[in-house]
């Protein structure tokens, strides 16, 4: 950026940190033209006072050019009259009066010398803090890794959360199906009870059953029937309770072979009863063990905001003893420029002054020596 357009910037820079509007907009426009980059608009929006940020702006623009693009974007976002203002500071008469100064040979040389070393120390007190500028540039990235390793812990942080309640509903549907299996297995030991029961039962009955008979002889002194033809017969054994046995066999080894198939299903379920609870015991492990590690990450976040309130704290107290300083510095050197604004007007006018008043002849006066006196004489005798 010319000299120019860098004091109208600077003689309106209180002015424009009042009254601008719309910052973002300002630097959306101003990276469609590349004046700036996409980084270094999210580094001036890092700044919590609006008259930082509006320092930071102007000063990468002061040093890279963009005087154009700076006033066509404060137009378009609606600060015109920010634009107007710095369009219409004059800053020309100064240079009016050095343009005429040069033609003085001795005197615009040293009043172009100082007024050039003057600018350049004016400029460098706007722009270069001496050690303070390192100072803040090295707490801008210290605050970017924090804000990186920031980042970086909450997005930890929310995988692990996120984990941790997949496993929660994991573990619940564990514990439903645990349930269920328990439930089942109850109804299988039901099952099982009642056939056992049932089966004694039968068992007894069986027994009753089977008792041993004695054999019935029928004879006619016996019932006292005379009349009876025939011999003797041995009445023959309960056929019916034989096959009603064997039937009961049948159903016994039937029931035997249901009892042993839902002890089977029993310790299979009591197995895999056992390994969900394993399971179960496992995903707690890792639970708590995942609590630990949000804990630690949250001990971490804090100590880095912590820290990041604290950088800021400083930055802000170093801005504002900068702030502080460039005023004194700058109304130092405004004075010093009214002084020498004034000397060069009062050199201009006396040279002015000299040129108008016209040249008086010289009048030499004769000297009287021994030469001249003769040469007098000889003229008087003479008539020359």
């Amino acid at each position: 950026m010319d000299a120019t357009s860098a004091k109208r910037i600077k003689r309106n820079l209180v002015f424009f940190k009042e009254n601008i509007t719309q910052l973002s907009k300002v630097m959306d426009k101003l990276i469609e033209t590349d004046s700036i980059s996409m980084e270094e608009k999210a580094e001036v929006l890092a700044e919590k006072s609006v008259d930082t940020q509006c320092h930071i702006l102007l000063e990468l623009l002061m040093k890279r050019g963009g005087f154009d693009s700076l006033i066509e974007s404060l137009r378009i976002s609606g600060n015109g009259h920010v634009a107007d203002k710095i369009l219409k500071t004059d800053v020309c008469s100064q240079k009016g009066t050095v343009s005429m100064a040069k033609k003085i040979q001795k005197t615009d040389d040293v009043v172009s010398q100082e007024n050039d070393k003057n600018q350049l120390q004016k400029a460098d007190t706007f722009f270069v803090f001496d050690d303070r500028k390192e100072e803040i540039i090295q707490l801008i990235k210290e605050r970017e890794l924090v804000k990186m390793k920031y980042n970086e812990l909450s997005n930890k942080y929310r995988k692990i959360k996120t984990d941790n309640k997949t496993k929660s509903e994991d573990i619940k549907i564990l514990n439903e199906e645990i349930d269920s299996l328990r439930c089942q297995l109850a109804a299988v030991e039901k099952r099982e009870s009642n056939f056992k029961d049932e089966l004694k039962k039968r068992n007894k009955d069986k027994d009753k059953k089977v008792e041993p008979k004695p054999k019935l002889l029928v004879d006619r002194r016996d019932v006292g029937i005379d009349a009876v033809d025939g011999p003797l017969e041995e009445v023959p054994k309960d056929v019916g309770c034989h096959i009603d046995s064997e039937g009961l066999l049948l159903r016994m080894e039937e029931q035997t072979i249901t009892i042993e198939t839902l002890t089977e299903e029993a310790t299979h379920y009591n197995n895999l009863i056992e390994t969900l609870e394993d399971q179960i015991e496992e995903l707690k492990a890792s639970i708590a063990q995942k609590d630990n590690n949000i804990m630690t990450l949250r001990n971490n976040v804090g100590k880095l905001q912590v820290h990041l309130q604290a950088g800021r704290q400083e930055r802000e107290k170093i801005s504002a003893e900068l702030r502080e300083e460039l005023d004194k510095n700058q109304k130092r050197h405004d004075d010093r420029f009214d002084q020498i604004d004034d000397k060069m007007e009062y050199i201009i006018k006396l040279i002015t002054l000299n040129r108008n008043v016209p040249r008086q002849p010289e009048v030499v006066s004769s000297i009287k020596s021994p030469r001249n006196q003769k040469q007098n004489k000889f003229n008087k005798k003479f008539g020359r």
